[in-house]
């Protein structure tokens, strides 16, 4: 049990919303982060989990917040929803590490949260994550995680939908990414 309420619970989810109307679509892209360990301010890292009942007094963690969501937008066709076309924006979080030991992974989404009857059929997601700030990689497609050093690492995401055989049916969509950090 946490005794100071100046921590942050273990584990807990953040995330953020951005809408983008293409005409007959409006698709929501919504990034989720784990924060595994993660302090609600800045602390040195002996005072780190000193007063928290059951943790160790030199824990380290890895805190991931996700500072601008992304957008999709659709192709010309419809078959096609991207934060990389035109009118799309990826999303973007930010990564502290208090140690070179913790490794990040992009995860796609499964399926739509939110979408038109049908809307999900036939459909296929990837994602694609870069970092630059203490750790530097480039493009890395979902699924495979990456060593992150010590410090600030500013990730960025994209994601891409595409539907086999048809347009996306008109209506409202939403999308989760995860992005963790072990």
């Amino acid at each position: 049990m946490m005794t100071n309420s100046k921590y942050a619970n273990a584990k807990r989810r953040a995330g953020g919303i951005a809408c983008y109307s293409a005409g007959f679509i409006t698709v929501l892209f919504l990034c989720a982060a784990s924060v595994i360990c993660s302090p609600a301010h800045a602390v040195e890292e002996d005072e780190l989990f000193s007063t928290i009942e059951g943790f160790p007094a030199k824990a380290h963690y890895c805190q991931i917040m996700v500072t601008q969501p992304g957008a999709l937008s659709a192709s010309f066709n419809g078959n096609k929803l991207s934060s990389k076309l035109p009118g799309g924006t990826p999303g973007f979080a930010n990564i502290t590490a208090t140690r070179s030991s913790y490794k990040v992974v992009l995860e796609a989404p499964m399926a739509f949260t939110n979408m038109p009857s049908n809307g999900g059929d036939g459909v296929r997601f990837r994602a694609t994550y870069s970092a630059s700030g203490n750790t530097n990689f480039g493009r890395t497609r979902d699924g495979v995680a990456k060593k992150i050093k010590r410090g600030n690492t500013r990730i960025k995401t994209h994601l891409v939908a595409k539907r086999q055989g048809s347009s996306f049916p008109h209506g409202h969509y939403s999308a989760q990414v995860t992005l963790r950090c072990e």
